[in-house]
């Protein structure tokens, strides 16, 4: 019997446990999947955690950049997750359960970013600013790579010309001129009637009219380099004419500006010294005049545009690049100074400018220790900066001037002390 008995649960233990333990794996199991339902019964249709959209980064950027967005539960397929800036779609390129990775589309506009997964849509609470304005490459410079040189336009073309070379010497005294109409880049062409003065560097140009007017720069005189006074205009019909000499003492980088049927001319510096003092020029009188000196500290590496006949002019420095932040008005009618609010674009110099359609625009720089390709356009109507489409080349202390619709920037020194030919245009609106 002991036998018997220990043989019988031998054979429990091998065929028989088992059988229950399989028994009651199945009966504590749902072999469909099913979870219960929280009555008693089974869910055939289990709800997904509900997906969220919690922030996004960055919060601005240019059409056609990349923009991450943060939550839980996104579709890990591209497809699943659909994705607007406003009304617009955008393509997703990339997907996690808790990151999409999207383009902004290039019709995008400020606005709120909505993502949807499966039913549900969620909107953020805050808006992506689009950075509008687009930057092209067109027709180069003609007379090759060039720094330091002459550039304004009248209403339907560019004047570029002077400066230096590849050779760093004062040999150049060339003008070319720029139409934008001609073919898809524009084209440039070299002015036959030869400049009568001497070779420089960063001589001002100004145009009234069809009058072009060039002033002053650094040449040689009676076989010294330094700073000039002479002062010339330029008719298709008459050629060129001497003008008197610029007023005030030697300078160089001279503001020069057109206002009023009059031009305008001063501030700079010589040496470690900087000026204040601006003079008017009436061609009918052929004289000059004395005007407000500026109000504010005097400096080096500003910049500044004119719109509607105001002059606005700022940033700079007295030791090096950057450092200064406030901007001024010269009211021309007025004869007023007047300081506005300040540059929020940090402090930098070797900036590109220009004005445009009632606004200007400041673009690329220097800070002393990297290249700023950031663009800002200033709207006078309510003292106020907004950015704009970064500045798509790699040259600083380019040149800048307008024709039309379009803003210009051309030359300037790139990385390794090289120079560029490059002409970019710039289209506020894109």
């Amino acid at each position: 019997m002991k036998i018997l008995k220990s043989y019988s649960f031998k054979k429990w233990l091998v065929f028989g446990l088992p059988t229950l333990a399989m028994c009651v794996i199945i009966a504590c199991s749902d072999d469909d999947g099913k979870t219960d339902d929280g009555t008693g019964g089974t869910d055939d249709d289990p709800t997904p955690e509900t997906m969220t959209f919690t922030s996004f980064d960055p919060m601005e950027g240019e059409r056609g950049s990349t923009v991450e967005l943060t939550g839980t539960s996104f579709s890990t397929t591209t497809t699943g997750n659909t994705v607007k800036f406003g009304t617009v779609d955008a393509e997703v390129t990339g997907a996690t359960p808790t990151m999409l990775t999207v383009t902004v589309p290039d019709n995008a506009t400020s606005g709120t970013i909505s993502v949807s997964t499966g039913t549900t849509t969620v909107t953020s609470t805050g808006e992506f600013n689009v950075i509008t304005g687009k930057w092209r490459q067109v027709a180069d410079f003609g007379g090759g790579p060039r720094a330091d040189f002459m550039v304004t336009a009248s209403e339907t073309k560019g004047y570029a010309g002077f400066g230096i070379g590849e050779t760093i010497e004062i040999d150049k005294k060339d003008i070319w001129i720029f139409d934008p109409n001609l073919e898809e880049n524009g084209t440039w062409s070299l002015m036959e009637d030869e400049f009568p003065g001497s070779e420089r560097w960063i001589p001002n140009g100004i145009t009234i009219d069809e009058t072009l007017y060039i002033l002053g720069g650094y040449g040689y005189v009676d076989q010294e380099a330094d700073e000039l006074q002479d002062f010339y205009s330029y008719t298709s019909e008459n050629g060129w004419h001497q003008e008197v000499d610029l007023p005030g003492e030697l300078r160089r980088n001279a503001v020069v500006f057109s206002a009023n049927s009059k031009i305008y001319y001063g501030l700079g510096g010589y040496g470690d010294t900087f000026y204040t003092d601006l003079w008017a020029f009436d061609p009918d009188l052929e004289e000059w005049g004395k005007v407000s000196s500026f109000t504010g500290t005097p400096r080096e590496d500003y910049t500044y545009f004119v719109i509607d006949g105001a002059l606005y002019f700022g940033l700079g420095d007295k030791e090096g690049p950057g450092g200064m932040m406030d901007f001024w008005k010269y009211d021309s009618s007025s004869d007023v100074w007047t300081e506005l609010s300040t540059f929020p674009g940090g402090s930098y110099g070797y900036h590109g400018a220009f004005s445009l359609n009632g606004k200007g625009y400041i673009t690329t720089g220097y800070n002393g220790d990297e290249f700023v390709s950031t663009t800002w356009e200033y709207t006078p109507e309510n003292d106020s900066w907004t950015k704009k489409s970064s500045f798509k080349g790699e040259a600083t202390h380019i040149q800048g001037f307008s024709i039309g619709n379009r803003g210009y920037v051309i030359g300037g020194y790139l990385p390794e002390n090289n120079i560029s030919d490059e002409l970019w245009e710039f289209n506020p609106e894109n």
